[in-house]
């Protein structure tokens, strides 16, 4: 939409709109893949048992959950 009003100021507003989603794309995409890396796996289920299993004492489990 900023390219075709043929405005300077507006193409400066769409090309800035624009890079702001892709930086807040991958800054959200890293969160996730340092999730991913720490629970070693991809599946939500597997990660929601690495997040179960982390805060068990001396193999003791007390049904809490440590937040990745």
């Amino acid at each position: 939409a900023g390219w075709s009003s043929n405005s300077p100021y507006s193409l400066l507003g769409g090309l800035r709109s624009s890079a702001q989603m892709i930086s807040y794309e991958i800054a959200m995409g890293l969160a996730l893949v340092a999730v991913f890396l720490y629970a070693g796996s991809m599946s939500t289920h597997d990660i929601v048992e690495a997040q179960r299993t982390a805060l068990s004492p001396f193999g003791i489990d007390l049904g809490l959950q440590s937040w990745y």
